[in-house]
């Protein structure tokens, strides 16, 4: 993904702050987001909205150091020829994470305690879009 500019104006035509974006309309692999504060790089690129409102609320939480949304640089190597390439790397507290965002195609509702607990504190802080 490259910064776009129109070529009358000069002006950039691909790169949204991260205020700016609305998670219902507009296409994701094809603009740049702006104006996170926890994130490695200055411009991110999603593939989904799912990615995005991660993305969002890992800058308001406040252990998170810093998150890298991972532009195919970071793999994991499995079988012969195989690679693995999380979308996210995540440095929480001493800890890094490394994390793989599904759709809600995906969605599997049983959650054990420990995911209650922590949508519950989520849900309090109102750490919400």
């Amino acid at each position: 993904m490259t910064i776009k500019k129109d070529p009358k104006t000069g002006k950039t035509v691909n790169i949204k702050k991260k205020e700016d974006v609305n998670v219902d309309r507009d296409d994701f692999r094809s603009i740049l987001i702006s104006g996170f504060k926890r994130s490695y790089y200055e411009y991110n690129w999603f593939e989904s909205s799912h990615e995005f409102k991660l993305a969002y609320q890992l800058d308001i939480f406040e252990d998170v150091e810093f998150w890298i949304r991972n532009k195919r640089t970071y793999y994991h190597e499995y079988g012969i020829g195989n690679r693995y390439h999380p979308d996210f790397i995540v440095k929480h507290g001493e800890n890094m994470y490394v994390v793989e965002v599904k759709g809600t195609g995906y969605l599997d509702t049983t959650r054990t305690k420990k995911e209650v607990e922590i949508l519950k504190e989520i849900d309090e802080k109102k750490m919400r879009m």
